[in-house]
């Protein structure tokens, strides 16, 4: 048995579903769930958002789901903090390496559920959105430059995908000041132009290493 949460599904025939879980143990997985629609209860049971423990069985790219219990209470998210939960799972759907445990990131996404809950959207999102790439390994380090000199608050810098900041002499609208740079990389959220220049460069790794195919849940927002 796992812990895992339903990042997506879809009908397969007239009574089976696949299943897309995040597992705690397993990763990003792939689940038959055989005959679900002529089961209520696991039909049910099957929604995004709600904390579960499951039985996947099977050793190819697509597990069976043989059962599935709920561990805990339905994540009530609504309005824009059920938009912000959808966008969540689409980047983890598009992020996530298959069958790679990331305990650590599972959790976190489990505590990010929770605050987007209250209606805090800005701060959470971002934070889960810079520990999602910093453990994929796509964010680098933003408290050195490229020389591997400390960042300075007053400079400005280019910040391109995979690499470190570069220092600029003559900063445009799309540098980065170093104050908000470390400000960033210690989730210190309580300066707006923090939080907005956050957004921005999220935003902007995220399309990188997503193919610049864009987000479907980002219109929820407009």
């Amino acid at each position: 048995m796992d812990l895992a949460y339903v990042i997506h599904q879809y009908a397969y025939g007239d009574t089976s579903a696949i299943v897309k879980l995040w597992s705690k143990e397993l990763g990003y997985v792939t689940a038959m769930a055989k005959g679900v629609k002529t089961r209520r209860q696991q039909k049910n049971m099957l929604q995004p958002f709600l904390f579960l423990e499951v039985d996947l069985v099977g050793k190819g790219n697509i597990f069976n789901l043989k059962s599935i219990q709920i561990m805990g209470d339905l994540t009530a998210l609504q309005g824009k903090s059920l938009y912000a939960g959808l966008y969540l799972n689409e980047l983890l759907m598009r992020l996530l390496p298959e069958k790679e445990p990331l305990p650590s990131l599972f959790n976190e996404y489990q505590h990010t559920l929770g605050v987007l809950s209250t209606g805090i959207l800005e701060p959470a999102l971002r934070t889960f959105e810079w520990n999602l790439l910093t453990t994929l390994g796509y964010m680098p380090t933003l408290s050195i430059n490229t020389n591997l000199d400390p960042i300075n608050p007053s400079a400005y810098y280019e910040l391109l995908p995979g690499t470190l900041p570069i220092q600029v002499s003559s900063p445009t609208a799309r540098n980065y000041l170093g104050a908000h740079l470390l400000a960033i990389e210690q989730q210190e959220w309580h300066d707006p132009e923090v939080l907005k220049t956050a957004k921005y460069l999220m935003r902007s790794w995220i399309d990188h290493y997503t193919g610049h195919k864009p987000l479907k849940s980002r219109s929820l927002f407009q």
